[in-house]
C-alpha cells in the first residue's frame, strides 16, 4: 500500500526573537479521499479569491487569510489524520542546535522525522495501518533547504526508523517498509502544501493567542509532539 504525507512549518526557526516553531502535516492512506481533499481545498480557496482582499495575492498563505476563511478551510480536513511538533525554542541548546544552518537544520529535520513516527504509531494503535503492512511512503515537504552530506540524509533516516527498530529494546514500526521517498514542492503549485500550511499555522496561534485562531490540540486526528 501507500502512504501520503504532505507538511509545512509555521514560525521561523530563530530562538533570539522567536519562542515557537511548528511542523505540521496530513497523512493520506486512500488516494481517492487524497484527490477528494485536493479538489475540496482548491474549489473553496478559488471561493475565498472572489473577495477583493485577496486580489491581486498570488498564494493564498494561512497567515494572509481573514480568520473565519482560515477556520473555513480548516474545516475541510476535519476527517483526515494530522500530525504537528511544537518546539519550544528557548529550551533548546542554542549552542549546539543554533551553531550553523546545518546543526539548525539537522534539529528540524530529526523533529519532523519524531513527528511523523508518533503519528505512525497513532494511525497503527488505531487499527488504520498495520506493522504488517507493505508501505511505500512518499513524503510530500514544502520546498526548503535540508540538511544533506555523505553521513546524512533525511530519506535514509525515515527509512531506517520507520524499518527497522532503532534499539534492542524497541520492535520496528513497519518492518516490510517497501521504500521512502521525499519531494521537495512548491507551495504555489502544490494545494495539498498549502493545506499542511494551514494546520501548521493553525497549531502554532495555539502557542500564539494573539492570532486568535484556534484548534483543539486534544483531537484525537492530531498527534501532537512537544520538544524539547
Amino acid at each position: 500500500m501507500d502512504v501520503w504525507v504532505y507538511s509545512d512549518e509555521s514560525g521561523t526557526f530563530d530562538n533570539v526573537h522567536h519562542k515557537t516553531f511548528v511542523y505540521s502535516g496530513l497523512i493520506f492512506t486512500d488516494p481517492q479521499v487524497m484527490e477528494l481533499t485536493r479538489r475540496r481545498y482548491v474549489a473553496a480557496e478559488r471561493n475565498k479569491r472572489k473577495k477583493l482582499c485577496y486580489s491581486g495575492i498570488n498564494e493564498l498563505k494561512a497567515f494572509l487569510l481573514k480568520y473565519d476563511d482560515r477556520n473555513d478551510l480548516y474545516r475541510i480536513l476535519s476527517d483526515i489524520p494530522k500530525f504537528t511538533v511544537i518546539i519550544n525554542q528557548s529550551k533548546l541548546d542554542s549552542k549546539r542546535v543554533f551553531l550553523n544552518p546545518r546543526t539548525k537544520q539537522h534539529y528540524l529535520d530529526f523533529a519532523f522525522v519524531a513527528s511523523a513516527k508518533k503519528a505512525f504509531e497513532a494511525l497503527v494503535a488505531k487499527g488504520s495501518l498495520l506493522r504488517t503492512d507493505e508501505i511505500s511512503f512518499h513524503f510530500n515537504m514544502d520546498e526548503h533547504s535540508t540538511a544533506n552530506d555523505g553521513n546524512y540524509d533525511l530519506k535514509d533516516v525515515l527509512y531506517k526508523e520507520l524499518k527497522e527498530s532503532v534499539s534492542a529494546y524497541s520492535v520496528p514500526l513497519f518492518p516490510k517498509t517497501k521504500n521512502v521517498s521525499i519531494q521537495f514542492c512548491k507551495s504555489d503549485q502544490n494545494p495539498l502544501i498549502r493545506v499542511a500550511d494551514i494546520v501548521a499555522n493553525r497549531v502554532y496561534s495555539v502557542m500564539n493567542p494573539d492570532n486568535a485562531f484556534s484548534v483543539d490540540l486534544n483531537d484525537e486526528l492530531i498527534s501532537v509532539l512537544y520538544l524539547p
